[in-house]
């Protein structure tokens, strides 16, 4: 067994960078949400442009292989892939989180949510969490669209909104006296479920590999 270690600096930013290139932040070049412009005092917010390592996705591209990522976090802004990249957080517009942007009417529609709104899980509880159930409700059926339309070789579906549950709720989890208890384990149940179908759909398929 290996023990697994944190990213350095420990922000989700530069962990999910060092996910998709396999290497940390004195390689990919990202140190965090914020960072000093060269030769100034003023902050700037690196993005998907400053990554200086190629993610996984576009290493099976030089491969011919195609990947459709779904709510990729530290992917903004979109751009050009061998497949379908819609971005995760940090992604403050849908038009410019998406590749290829045909699909932008189709995610419109769907009312497609790229992050639920986290200032309700402090006093808009219920809120939170109906807005929770929504976002998986809505990426599922999308990540059902794209599984069936585009033509594959990758395919990742990203869930985030335990992060959300977690920040906000985490208390529920382990005390049953909590008025959110029933709630937080509710939605562990919404994703169990949206994972078991998308596992059954590839177990039918022996030529795809789970991971």
């Amino acid at each position: 067994l290996v023990k697994m270690t944190v990213s350095l600096p420990e922000i989700s930013s530069v962990s999910w960078s060092g996910f998709m290139t396999g290497t940390d932040s004195g390689n990919h070049g990202i140190f965090g949400f914020v960072d000093l412009e060269e030769g100034e005092y003023k902050y700037r917010f690196p993005d998907f442009r400053d990554l200086q390592v190629s993610p996984f996705f576009d290493e099976l591209a030089k491969k011919k292989m195609r990947s459709v990522i779904i709510n990729l976090p530290a992917t903004y802004p979109a751009r050009e892939v061998n497949g379908v990249l819609i971005s995760g957080f940090v992604a403050p517009d849908l038009r410019s989180a998406v590749y290829p942007q045909k699909y932008i009417p189709v995610l419109e529609q769907s009312g497609y949510m790229i992050d639920v709104e986290a200032s309700k899980g402090k006093d808009k509880k219920l809120e939170f969490i109906s807005d929770l159930h929504y976002s998986l409700k809505i990426r599922a059926q999308v990540a059902d669209y794209l599984w069936g339309k585009e033509k594959w070789d990758l395919f990742m579906l990203t869930i985030t909104g335990t992060d959300r549950l977690h920040h906000f709720l985490f208390d529920a989890f382990g005390n049953q006296n909590h008025p959110f208890h029933h709630e937080f384990y509710r939605y562990y149940q919404a994703i169990d479920n949206t994972i078991g179908e998308f596992y059954d759909r590839i177990k039918e398929r022996d030529e795809y590999e789970i991971v």
